[in-house]
């Protein structure tokens, strides 16, 4: 399955990315500042937070990976930069996933480079959760997808296909939408498929603002204007074909 990115951010910000396409809008000024001096080649992860703090790393167009990052919190800052005995970052910069919390709690945090995982201050219940998939201080069934909503909302899907979420906050489009990717992917819970779910993400500052791509070739959101609405769907439709020709390769 091809790397996807959906990012939110504040006043309207966002970015989508696939192998083949990208848009953005009303990024931070330090991550337009990359894209307008053509010094990105390609997204690996985004998180975009309150008070303009972000999470960013990326293939330069040198083919080097970078990360930069703003206004963090101190303990994700001091895990994304851990340094080994000889001075090198211990961290996979280039598969970083990464959640930032709302304003009301901007100290929430899940970062994870596939080996290595942190997180701090989460809702409860994805606090609970994600304990439920540790044993013995290693995870039994990996998160595939953690992304952070308003308030204490989250949704929280494995690499196995099980998943747990708090939507309270996005229920005006949720049971609209759930249906639609029921029509997709079956109904979770009861033998669908969270596998065919390429990413999901919740805005963290904007209630009932929501995208999910699949797989498929199926979009949708919420909260988005009709125009970008109609580029999650190139995007979506782009993400199946990317995945088509990897699943040939």
């Amino acid at each position: 399955m091809c790397d996807t990115v959906l990012a939110f951010g504040e006043n309207g910000g966002f970015h989508f990315e696939c192998p083949s396409r990208w848009y953005k809008q009303g990024l931070p000024e330090e991550i337009q500042k990359l894209f307008t001096e053509g010094v990105v080649a390609s997204t690996y992860c985004m998180a975009l937070g309150a008070n303009e703090s972000f999470v960013f790393s990326y293939k330069s167009k040198a083919g080097t990976v970078q990360v930069t990052s703003n206004k963090i919190p101190t303990p994700l800052s001091e895990w994304l930069y851990l340094k080994d005995a000889s001075g090198q970052c211990k961290r996979d910069f280039s598969r970083l996933r990464c959640s930032l919390g709302p304003a009301v709690n901007s100290s929430a945090y899940y970062i994870s480079d596939g080996k290595n995982f942190s997180w701090g201050n989460l809702p409860a219940g994805l606090t609970t959760a994600i304990g439920k998939l540790i044993k013995d201080r290693k995870f039994v069934d990996e998160p595939k997808i953690v992304t952070l909503g308003v308030s204490e909302n989250f949704f929280l899907s494995t690499k196995n296909g099980s998943a747990n979420w708090s939507l309270g906050s996005y229920a005006e489009i949720g049971k609209e939408i759930g249906k639609e990717i029921g029509k997709e992917i079956g109904t979770i819970g009861e033998g669908g498929n969270i596998g065919k779910i390429a990413n999901f993400s919740l805005s963290p500052h904007i209630a009932n603002t929501m995208a999910i791509v699949l797989t498929t070739g199926f979009s949708a959101s919420s909260g988005l204007p009709v125009a970008h609405n109609a580029e999650l769907e190139l995007m979506a439709k782009a993400i199946q074909e990317d995945t088509d020709t990897q699943c040939s390769q």
